[in-house]
């Protein structure tokens, strides 16, 4: 997922500003700008898909800039699909049951089950021996939740603003702390 955040004025304040000070307030607002994208695309995934927040974190990282490389990447780490059991499944007479969508209706595997010492798990049987099973799984995974087009959309809108936000007010701070 790439996000591209457009700095206005930097060329001035770059000619203004001695590189150490430009440095610092553009490393420190990329690293902020980038964790703001993450959460604002996290928490608008959790408005609409029955997830938590711990289960988005796990499956991404955060790549900070730094002095050497002024860059911040929010990268997916897994493009597996996600396990029924972060969708809230639970085991019934019939099978397991689970919800996708916020707000949705529970949709039941008929004779599921959940294993717990598989990192509780949701399978199934292939046949009618006890083995093989497959681990059952969403139709989704992080990486297609964060390039929905309405989640794109406020990941880019929260990265933007934050970066401007967070530059002015970094730039303002660390020019008044070189004066000193």
């Amino acid at each position: 997922m790439n996000i591209s955040v457009e700095l206005r004025g930097y060329e001035q304040l770059k000619a203004v500003l001695s590189p150490d000070v430009y440095k610092k307030a553009a490393t420190r607002s990329i690293n902020r700008a980038a964790k703001s994208a993450f959460n604002a695309g996290s928490k608008e995934i959790r408005k609409h898909y029955a997830l938590k927040a711990r289960d988005i974190k796990e499956e991404t990282k955060i790549k900070k800039a730094s002095w050497t490389n002024i860059e911040a990447v929010v990268r997916i780490v897994s493009k597996d699909r996600i396990s029924l059991k972060r969708f809230g499944a639970r085991q019934t007479k019939k099978g397991v049951s689970f919800r996708i969508k916020k707000g949705g209706k529970r949709s039941l595997i008929r004779s599921a089950f959940i294993v717990d010492s598989l990192n509780s798990n949701v399978f199934k049987r292939k046949g009618k021996n006890r083995f093989p099973i497959k681990a059952m799984k969403a139709d989704l995974s992080v990486a297609e939740l964060f390039d929905h087009d309405p989640i794109r959309k406020v990941v880019d809108a929260a990265a933007s603003e934050t970066m401007q936000k967070e530059f002015s007010r970094n730039w303002e701070y660390y020019a008044a702390k070189a004066k000193r």
